[in-house]
């Protein structure tokens, strides 16, 4: 590049930040169809999509190969972690006795309700403290 192009671009590299900046839009960009919400949300979902299906197959992947049994190298301690558990379980969960197994201890539906609202009000704080940041 030469110095006058040199020029031009840094003069419009300098009024870019003014301009993005800028709060008028023209009205036809405001009525476009990427603003419509079911849109919006489909690009949302395909986003999730696109690490939660490859996952999904990945962990199928391992389940199909035995990778438990067969698996080595650098990655089987994480694959090992993250698709079958950190615990030793039996092929049979019969070969377990009676004795053994541990029954999940049941709470109350007024202590479930307690988490819940107690989640529901850390969630509120979080967003209005959020916003208030945003301002």
């Amino acid at each position: 590049l030469d110095a006058q192009n040199q020029l031009y671009l840094a003069v419009m590299l300098a009024a870019l930040p003014p301009m993005a900046a800028s709060e008028a839009v023209p009205a036809a960009l405001q009525d476009t169809w990427g603003d419509f919400w079911l849109f919006r949300f489909f690009i949302n979902a395909a986003g999730y999509a696109s690490i939660l299906v490859p996952g999904y197959l990945l962990i199928q992947y391992f389940k199909r190969k035995n990778y438990l049994e067969t698996g080595r190298g650098i990655c089987f301690p994480v694959i090992k972690s993250c698709v079958f558990g950190s615990e030793a379980k039996s092929a049979h969960q019969d070969d377990i006795p009676l004795a053994a197994r541990s029954e999940p201890v049941e709470s109350s539906t007024a202590r479930q309700v307690f988490k819940l609202l107690f989640c529901a009000v850390g969630l509120q704080m979080d967003e209005f403290l959020q916003g208030t940041i945003d301002i």
